[in-house]
């Protein structure tokens, strides 16, 4: 796909993102290309496929997964809220609700265990992102065969990167 930097800037300006690597000087992108960017409202930097940038611009969903999956976890407590709200209601106890499983008693990744998780799956770990409650947190992750950073859910990290430990390098 040939680009002028301007068109560039269009795609990743609509997708809330900056690139944070250099332009290609012939303007060629390739759509499965890995382009390393930053996130205009909350900073973060991560590689994202070109294709995978215009995928989510056309149905309008937001390209960051920091910004994604912290909104995400807020709308998923907002229905969750709202259904233990109907079952105490109901006649249901708190005490009922955690015996039931309904309601758990987790607490965020610790930045230490956040750093093991990430380290046993071909990780590095960049930073742990809190998310707005206890359990929402995000790794921002380097993986150790190609150098692709990603921001990953902890349970979407034991999958490891994408290129299985054999991927090219990626700038």
């Amino acid at each position: 796909m040939k680009l002028t930097d301007e068109e560039l800037d269009s795609i990743l300006d609509k997708a809330g993102l900056e690139l944070a690597q250099p332009y290609d000087e012939k303007g060629k992108y390739l759509k499965g290309q890995y382009l390393f960017t930053r996130c205009k409202t909350c900073g973060t930097q991560a590689h994202y496929r070109l294709k995978y940038i215009l995928d989510k611009n056309n149905i309008g969903e937001k390209v960051c997964r920091a910004c994604y999956w912290t909104d995400w976890y807020a709308d998923c407590r907002v229905l969750r809220d709202e259904a233990i709200q109907s079952l105490l209601s109901q006649g249901y106890s708190y005490n009922d609700l955690v015996k039931q499983g309904v309601m758990d008693e987790r607490t965020a990744l610790r930045l230490s265990q956040a750093r093991d998780v990430a380290e046993e799956n071909g990780f590095d770990l960049i930073d742990l992102i809190s998310g707005k409650q206890p359990g929402d947190d995000l790794l921002l992750v380097k993986c150790r065969a190609c150098g692709k950073q990603t921001l990953e859910r902890p349970g979407d990290v034991v999958y490891g990167c994408t290129c299985k430990g054999k991927g090219p390098s990626v700038s």
